[in-house]
């Protein structure tokens, strides 16, 4: 299953508000790739 957010600011800038966001996500992402023995990059 996959999802996604998508989050639009007029000000390129305004990404800093949701740095530790993109932050958390990189790591559960990275942790599941690695917990996940039957993940594929095809799915």
């Amino acid at each position: 299953m996959k999802e996604w957010v998508i989050i639009k600011y007029n000000d390129p800038s305004e990404y800093k508000k949701a740095f530790g966001l993109f932050k958390e996500a990189m790591a559960f992402v990275s942790k599941s790739m690695r917990e996940d023995k039957y993940f594929s990059a095809d799915s």
